[in-house]
């Protein structure tokens, strides 16, 4: 899981740490180990120095301002003895600026939105203006500080949907409806089965509502996932009105007392209006409690803007990223929400029906630092 991103953010970040080390080691940049004597008036005191081409001395302020002279000093002399004072040191800007355009780029290359990628570039050269540095374990800082600047952005709070929707039935809302979107070939149909067994698992009774009439075999793979799993069924012919085959689900589980029930749909291209239309008509036959959009964490970086498109037509409250496991990049998964403002409510991480996660943001930072 983003191993090539983390891969390069490591190798990065190493090779900048060890540049400033030896850096310290040379004396460029005071350690957190020298030792210096320091007059008790230095950090008040002027700086002047000579200059050839200058008869008298003058003082560092009026240097500044002589068009002939534009040498600066990488650390003042007041800085160097505050730095040695405190045993800690800050970044040059250079550095920063460096540091940061090579991690702009590794986030760009690896699907990361071109306004989240921003947002986290501007965060984490905030926080490294700011902090003070210690020449050990550099690296390590380092990687705490984009960690930081990533958790702002997918935010730090979990959530658990088979808990929520548990909580929901125990609260009288019942039948619970959860109708599912997405494209073609995103696992959709797979991550209603593991839902519905992980509500199973949870003590919930579940039914499933076929109404994708639309694709060749999808009646047949939800049945088949419905055997293996356990739970009912409701379906109809190919062709047939999907919106009364949600109802006659609905009208099952109340009979039955049942206490969810799973809706699919046909996968469908944000421009195809006639069935985005279908699927508005589904929406307000079974009325949903909560509305799943299914898309695959290895989809290009126009998924957002697909997921807005669809979300035009009918209200999506949350996000299911699917094939996390083989998502090299995951860059995806870092910008979706933030770019499409609706939540990650559910990784799907294998084939098993017990191969999906509930969204932690720990999970995306751990992959990537």
């Amino acid at each position: 899981m983003f191993d090539s991103l983390k891969k390069r953010l490591s190798e990065t970040i190493k090779a900048f740490s060890t540049k400033e080390k030896d850096e310290y080691d040379k004396g460029e940049v005071p350690s957190e180990n020298e030792s210096v004597v320091v007059d008790e008036g230095i950090i008040n005191e002027e700086i002047t120095y000579s200059d050839p081409k200058i008869k008298d001395n003058t003082n560092l302020k009026e240097k500044k301002e002589t068009e002939e002279n534009k040498n600066k000093v990488k650390l003042s002399g007041i800085t160097k003895a505050k730095s040695l004072l405190s045993k800690k040191v800050k970044l040059r800007d250079s550095d920063i600026s460096s540091f940061t355009e090579q991690v702009r780029m590794i986030l760009l290359q690896s699907d990361v939105s071109f306004y989240t990628t921003e947002d986290i570039v501007s965060k984490l050269e905030g926080e490294l203006r700011e902090k003070e540095f210690g020449k050990n374990n550099l690296d390590q800082q380092l990687m705490g500080s984009l960690r930081n600047a990533v958790s702002d952005i997918i935010g730090k709070e979990k959530f658990d949907m088979i808990d929520y929707i548990s909580a929901k039935v125990e609260s009288g809302v019942k039948p619970f409806t959860v109708m599912f979107l997405g494209f073609n070939g995103t696992g959709k149909t797979t991550t209603i089965a593991k839902i519905a067994y992980n509500l199973k698992l949870k003590g919930r009774s579940v039914v499933l509502s076929a109404s994708d009439t639309f694709r060749a075999a999808a009646i047949e793979q939800l049945d088949y996932h419905a055997k293996m799993v356990g739970v009912p069924i409701i379906k109809g012919r190919y062709g047939a009105d999907p919106a009364s085959i949600a109802f006659d689900a609905i009208a099952y589980a109340r009979a039955h007392s049942t206490d969810c029930v799973l809706v699919d749909t046909s996968g469908r291209q944000e421009t195809n209006k006639n069935l985005i239309s279908e699927l508005e008509k589904i929406a307000r036959i079974s009325k949903p409690n909560l509305t799943l959009f299914v898309a695959e964490s290895v989809a290009g970086s126009d998924l957002a803007d697909r997921i807005k498109e669809f979300n035009n037509h009918i209200k999506i409250d949350g996000l299911v990223l699917t094939k996390l496991d083989c998502d090299a990049k995951g860059g995806n998964a870092i910008s979706v929400s933030r770019e499409t403002g609706i939540p990650i409510m559910m990784f799907g991480v294998g084939e098993g029906y017990t191969d999906i996660a509930s969204y932690d943001p720990n999970i995306i930072l751990d992959s990537m630092t």
